[in-house]
């Protein structure tokens, strides 16, 4: 009898514990293939900082550069419609994700801060940057800071 009782409650519960709706989540994609699409920029921001990191001056940039990124190489498509081509390396440093670009033989790491489907942010942060405001000047800080979204539909 206990053993009736005991099959009932395992098949009942293996009923109940799955809706019809249910889907088994699929794994998710590796960055390393997320990351290949046209992204296009929506916020292309560079700030800089005085030694007691108050926010002294911001430049902002017009959006709309288109940054394709297949298999490790880079196309930058600018708002006159010149292409430069170079490459993209993804790494992990102290836990957090870097991409490296390097374009016309000048590389830059960025932290990439966050990646969807349809949206990615990257950021750098730089020690002694020069701006023009009024004048040239130096910044104890500047970050860097580039917004994307995928026109991908």
């Amino acid at each position: 009898m206990k053993t009736i009782i005991l099959l009932t409650v395992l098949v009942a519960s293996a009923f109940l514990g799955c809706k019809k709706g249910d889907k088994v989540k699929k794994a998710e994609k590796p960055l390393s293939v997320d990351i290949q699409r046209v992204w296009e920029t929506t916020l292309d921001k560079k700030e800089y900082y005085d030694e007691s990191n108050n926010k002294v001056f911001e430049q902002v940039l017009a959006p709309g550069v288109h940054y394709t990124m297949k298999e490790g190489t880079l196309k930058v498509k600018d708002l006159k419609g010149k292409t430069i081509t170079g490459t993209y390396i993804l790494s992990t440093s102290n836990g957090k994700t870097i991409i490296t670009i390097t374009l016309n033989g000048t590389s830059e790491a960025y932290e990439l801060v966050s990646i969807t489907n349809k949206t990615m942010t990257i950021r750098q942060e730089k020690s002694n940057q020069t701006y023009n405001n009024n004048g040239e000047k130096i910044a104890p800080k500047q970050i860097y800071t580039l917004e994307f979204v995928c026109p991908c539909g």
